[in-house]
């Protein structure tokens, strides 16, 4: 009986096809005063001349900088 619950769970919620990311890291080279929040994508072909509404989004990011410390969270989906 238990692992007719848990299919049937499973097949009603099915697993996400976008992955959490969350990365904290110190910068060598660059400081930033004032904090900062950047807000950007990845496409999921890296084609610089294909238009990026023609092109898929597979991550949003978002990223906060201050001083020579920068956090990056968002998601994204893997490319098989």
């Amino acid at each position: 009986m238990s692992q007719f619950i848990s299919s049937f769970i499973e097949s009603i919620n099915p697993k996400p096809k976008m992955k959490f990311h969350a990365n904290l890291h110190r910068n060598q080279w660059s400081i930033y005063p004032l904090p900062f929040v950047y807000f950007y994508f990845e496409t999921c072909q890296p084609d610089s001349h294909i238009s990026i509404w023609k092109n898929k989004i597979c991550g949003v990011y978002l990223s906060f900088n201050w001083l020579k410390y920068t956090y990056n969270i968002g998601i994204h989906k893997t490319i098989n």
